[in-house]
């Protein structure tokens, strides 16, 4: 009964174009930008393709947790699942390891502080990444609703800045780097498939977005849309960022090297600056924020069942899980 009436405090208010904006803010984190190089050195001109596949090698175990969270949508998805299919002590480990891995959360903002440095280097990068931290936190605690219009504000720019990069960038590729198989395996089938696993990193994330069953308008026909669609939307522009990325620079000069390289081949200096701020700055803003919103959700539900003190279970006025949230911050 318990459990009930916290979930009944969440606030249904999440719809797809929502969803849509939490899941692309998780996938498109910082991995976009250092990894690409790195896939670049073990697959050349097969980056975009390597993307592609480790959107599918994602795809593949987000439809099973797509169908059934629509089906059974919960607050708390992959905990709830695990634990009503497997059993309730499974359940809580398998959570206690997915919180371990969310308690870096401040090296999102970390991050974010390093880049800001990097573009103004006179910046305290303790206090750039205290604000950031403190900003996405208030916006969770003033409600999931907010959190989200955050999050679509985040994402806009972020797209745009992809977007900008792919525009700039395509002029000024060499289609013939990708005229031949050797080309864009040259170092063999095995190491491409290392890159794409690789980059499943950078392309995974929308299966989180299974945690909010409980504050989804539709689950039933939004969720396995918003998972499906973000993570193909997000990887074609990947894709034609591989591109971009393995076609404007000789693969020796960027193969290891951030895309920011390849950034300052192709913008003028105030592009440049706006995709840094767009692209790595925001990208790891976004994910920081949409973290903050589903990473409470199976702690609420295990602290309801008895795992955690009761208090934690607190939901505050807005909809809120006050204190985990406060406890994660």
């Amino acid at each position: 009964m318990g459990e009930e009436k916290k979930q009944g405090e969440l606030k249904k208010v999440l719809g797809l174009g929502d969803l849509m904006g939490i899941g692309i803010g998780q996938i498109i984190g910082s991995g976009i930008m250092s990894l690409t190089g790195i896939c670049i050195a073990l697959t050349g001109a097969g980056t975009p393709f390597a993307f592609l596949t480790a959107a599918l090698l994602v795809l593949c175990p987000n439809m099973v947790l797509a169908v059934l969270g629509a089906a059974v949508p919960a607050t708390g998805g992959m905990y709830t699942y695990v634990r009503d299919y497997i059993g309730r002590k499974t359940g809580f480990f398998y959570l206690a390891l997915l919180v371990a891995g969310q308690l870096v959360l401040a090296m999102f903002a970390i991050t974010f502080a390093v880049y800001m440095h990097d573009l103004l280097p006179g910046t305290n990068q303790t206090v750039v990444a205290f604000v950031l931290l403190t900003v996405c936190f208030i916006m969770n605690i003033l409600g999931v609703e907010m959190a989200a219009k955050l999050q679509n504000i985040l994402v806009i720019v972020l797209v745009a800045a992809m977007a900008l990069f792919i525009i700039f960038g395509l002029p000024k590729v060499d289609w013939s780097a990708f005229d031949s198989i050797d080309k864009i395996m040259p170092n063999g089938f095995i190491n491409f498939m290392t890159g794409a696993s690789l980059l499943t990193f950078a392309t995974g994330g929308a299966e989180f977005l299974s945690e909010l069953g409980g504050e989804m308008k539709n689950p039933g026909r939004d969720l396995p849309r918003a998972m499906i669609g973000c993570t193909v939307a997000v990887a074609v522009i990947y894709a034609f960022i591989g591109v971009v990325a393995a076609g404007v620079l000789p693969v020796d000069q960027i193969a290891g090297e951030s895309l920011s390289l390849v950034a300052k081949e192709i913008f003028p200096k105030g592009l440049y600056v706006f995709f840094v701020v767009g692209g790595g700055m925001f990208a790891v803003a976004s994910t920081l924020n949409a973290s903050f919103t589903w990473v409470t959700k199976g702690l609420l539900v295990a602290a309801e069942e008895g795992w955690l003190p009761k208090k934690a279970a607190y939901v505050g006025k807005r909809g809120t899980p006050v204190v985990l949230l406060t406890v994660f911050y």
